[in-house]
């Protein structure tokens, strides 16, 4: 049981890290080796300019480190089926070569480079590693961001936060400026706002950063479910419905419905129904008003005032090739069999009719997005009677305008699926 136990946790500390080193994080993919910068530390001179100058107690350097490989790193440890706290740490402190990727244009990632200490880490069995309270407090407090950064990134578990780490966290926070440091931070601690007001107020600082990727993270652990019921939270992620940028927009209006708080149904609308409001952001507010009245997977939040503003959404003409967004429409087409019948059980308000009527009338509307429309058949499909389905057909076939055939093809691939 300790070994499962112990798997479990390792799993969920490498998920945790994939943000803050090589890899995907935060939903997209790593710029390229042309793409990064060098990191810089608290003092302003680059990560790599500092470890060039100076050798580790083996004589490595930046120079030597970028013609090793991850087996040359392993080497310099003596037993790899026990390795002592010291030669982690030491191993661990080589992240201090790697680059910081910080492409501008990628808002929703910061990370490191692709690099060998990575591979080096994977090669040592979670068995043989030490007890990562024996050297975690040292990586705080290296004068390397990519390796405060990396001991920020191992205090995610499943079972969250140690108490013992989140007081080296916020005794980090008092001080730290280093943006890559400050991101990986807010990425470890998202699930903790609830746990401690400090990192409520720490989340919250982040919300108002200047930089767009912290005001990112920071919108994913505002509107977070572990942060329900934290004092500031739905007023913060309200006024970040307004962020000047679309990314952190789009994630914030996301994010809202997760609050399980019905003040933020208004502020969406809102936004929803300014004409300029990009298709990424309205996808966002209808993801957010439909975790609160649908709520797929979990199935667990109702709300019918959500619902209504989502249908008003759906309704609302003349349509365009940007309203209704499609992937808004395909938002409604799954469901969790398990979960699904007792949902709509309490969603009184849900009408599978008025569900029926709206759909077909996006689907026959040749001025909607085609792809809305093809997503508007799997919605009847999930939603609706099977007879509903069946007498859809009629509609379909009676489609004549230059993208019918996309939306009939669509509707045979439909009946043809159990």
């Amino acid at each position: 049981m300790k070994r499962i136990t112990a798997a479990i946790i390792a799993v969920s500390m490498l998920l945790a890290m994939a943000a803050c080193s090589s890899g995907s994080g935060a939903g997209s993919e790593p710029a390229s080796q042309a793409e990064t910068s060098s990191a810089a530390d608290s003092s302003g001179q680059s990560g790599e300019e500092a470890s060039s100058e100076a050798a580790d107690e083996n004589g490595l350097t930046k120079e030597k480190y970028d013609t090793m490989t991850s087996e040359d790193l392993l080497a310099r440890i003596k037993d790899i089926s026990s390795v002592t706290a010291d030669e982690y740490k030491d191993l661990i402190m080589t992240y201090r070569f790697v680059d910081i990727v910080d492409d501008e244009e990628q808002v929703n990632y910061m990370g490191l480079a692709e690099n060998i200490t990575d591979e080096a880490l994977k090669g040592i069995e979670y068995s043989a590693r030490p007890d990562s309270g024996d050297y975690i407090g040292d990586l705080l407090a290296s004068e390397y961001p990519q390796v405060r950064g990396y001991g920020l990134s191992m205090m995610s578990s499943l079972f969250g936060v140690s108490d013992n780490n989140l007081e080296l966290a916020k005794e980090l926070l008092k001080t730290e400026e280093d943006n890559y440091v400050l991101y990986c931070a807010i990425d470890a601690l998202s699930n903790e706002l609830k746990k401690d007001p400090s990192i409520a107020e720490f989340a919250f600082r982040m919300a108002d950063s200047e930089n767009p990727k912290l005001r990112f993270r920071a919108a994913i652990a505002i509107g977070n479910t572990w942060s329900q019921g934290v004092d500031g939270t739905v007023d913060k992620i309200i006024g970040m419905m307004n962020d000047e940028n679309e990314t952190v927009r789009a994630e914030a209006c996301q994010r809202a419905g997760k609050l399980g708080d019905e003040k933020v149904i208004d502020p969406l609308v809102e936004v929803l129904n300014d004409e300029s409001t990009p298709t990424s952001v309205q996808r966002g507010c209808l993801d957010g008003l439909l975790t609160l009245w649908y709520d797929y997977p979990f199935h667990e939040q109702t709300s019918e005032k959500a619902y209504k503003a989502s249908m008003d959404y759906y309704k609302a003409t003349p349509r365009t090739d940007d309203r209704p967004y499609w992937s808004a429409v395909s938002l409604l087409s799954s469901k969790a069999d398990t979960k699904y019948d007792d949902w709509k059980a309490k969603a009184t308000y849900f009408d599978t009719e008025d569900l029926y009527n709206t759909m077909s009338d996006i689907i026959k509307d040749e001025n909607a997005n085609w792809m809305a429309r093809t997503s508007a058949i799997k919605v009847i499909k999930v939603h609706c009677t099977e007879q509903q389905f069946t007498d859809l057909k009629a509609v379909i076939d009676g489609l004549s305008d230059d993208k019918a055939h996309f939306v009939q093809d669509a509707y045979e691939t439909a009946a043809s699926e159990e």
